[in-house]
Formats: C-alpha cells, structure tokens, sequence
C-alpha cells in the first residue's frame, strides 16, 4: 500500500511538472499602441540582416529543476519576420536606414528561464551592432532580469502541503507566471532596441503615426463573376 501511495504522488507530481512548463509559450515582438493592420509584409532588400548562424530564429532556454533543458522558438517569427514587420508597419519612423540602407547584426541574444531551488531567475541579453548608411557601426546592449520563487522546486514543494491555496497561486497571480516574465523581458528588450534604432535612423518618436489603414475587403469570387457580367 506504501508503495503504490508513493508511486501516485510521483505520477502526480510528473504530470504537475508537465503541465506546469508545456504551455509556455514564446510570443516576442514590439509592443506598441494601436497597432497598424497590414494585408502582407513588405521586403527591404537594402537592409541586411545578419544573426548568428545558430540564432536565426529566436529562442529561449528552459532550464527548470527536475526537467531536461528545453528551447521553445517564437511564434511570431524569426529576425527577418520581426524587422519586415517593424519596417512594413512603421518605415516612416527609419527614413536613414530605409533611404540608404544599411546593416543590422544579431551579434547575441538570450533569454533564459533558470531554476535555482527554490528560485527562478529569468535573464535577457540583447546585443548588436547598427550601420546606417555608410555611417559607423553603433553598438547596443541591453540586459535585464528578474527573480521570484516560481521555481519547478517550489512548485513540488506547494503540491505536497496547502501552500497553493494559501500563498502560491495568489503569489503567481501577482508577479505573472514564468511565460508572462519571459514574454515581458522579451518584449522589453526588442522594445528597447527598435526605440534605438529609430534614434540611429533619424526618426522622430514625437511625429504621430499616420492613422491606421484597413485591410481591403475581399470580394467574393461569384459575386465578382456577377458584377464583371454586368
């Protein structure tokens, strides 16, 4: 009997664990107000992008107690999705960059879950380096982190007393699960960095941005049989 009590609690706290982690999700892009729609991405053949043969796409590292290390890729894209984005959305605010072209390099990029029973420190580091034009290269580092207890070790640890009701769960829904944290110091960091790039390009931040523009309405293909026979 002891030994099947035991062999359920481990069962439990494996599928804890599971579903714990396997729904983070990794969603990085510019925040910013108001986005603008867009029917499809332009493409800005005079700005090269050049990343890190390992960091094309972007990632970021799992590496939690109890659990193998784990990468999850972003699901808005990788490097040159996230700058066609920016620059289709927003080229009024780089007319340097997208006037001359220029060069941006990826040089690194992290951002890292990592437990350390009992608690989880989650990092962001954002290195590169600007050229616009034929003008020299401008270099930008950006480094971030916070810490909290949402670690897999005090995950177990509330499992097996009353903490979750008491002190865990209303802990997490304060200060955000380990996906919002890392979502938020994301999103910080390309935040950071495009508001940078702006500067380097000449853009003026104070300019408003031009009003929002629909996405044209699609016909239906007979009703457009119809009128064409009219």
């Amino acid at each position: 009997m002891v030994y099947k009590s035991k062999s359920k609690v481990i069962v439990f706290l494996t599928l804890g664990l599971f579903f714990h982690n396997c729904q983070i999700s990794l969603r990085l892009y510019r925040p910013f107000p108001q986005e603008s729609f867009y029917a499809q991405l332009a493409s800005f053949p005079q700005i090269k992008i050049q990343t890190p043969k390992d960091q094309v796409e972007i990632f970021a590292k799992l590496d939690h107690n109890f659990q193998s290390e784990k990468m999850i890729q972003n699901e808005y894209g990788n490097w040159k999705t996230i700058f066609d984005k920016e620059f289709t959305l927003r080229k009024h605010r780089y007319p340097a960059l997208i006037g001359m072209g220029g060069e941006i390099t990826i040089q690194e990029f992290e951002l890292i879950s990592e437990d350390t029973c009992p608690k989880n420190k989650i990092s962001v580091k954002l290195k590169a380096s600007i050229r616009v034009g034929k003008n020299k290269p401008s270099e930008f580092l950006y480094t971030d982190s916070k810490e909290t207890y949402l670690s897999n070790c005090t995950f177990v640890g509330s499992t097996l007393t009353l903490i979750p009701l008491l002190v865990y769960f209303p802990y997490m829904g304060f200060q955000g699960n380990r996906e919002d944290q890392l979502n938020q110091l994301g999103r910080n960091s390309f935040r950071n960095f495009f508001e940078f790039l702006e500067f380097e390009s000449g853009g003026d931040p104070s300019k408003p941005d031009p009003k929002p523009t629909e996405r044209p309405e699609e016909i239906d293909p007979k009703l457009k049989e119809i009128l064409e026979e009219l």
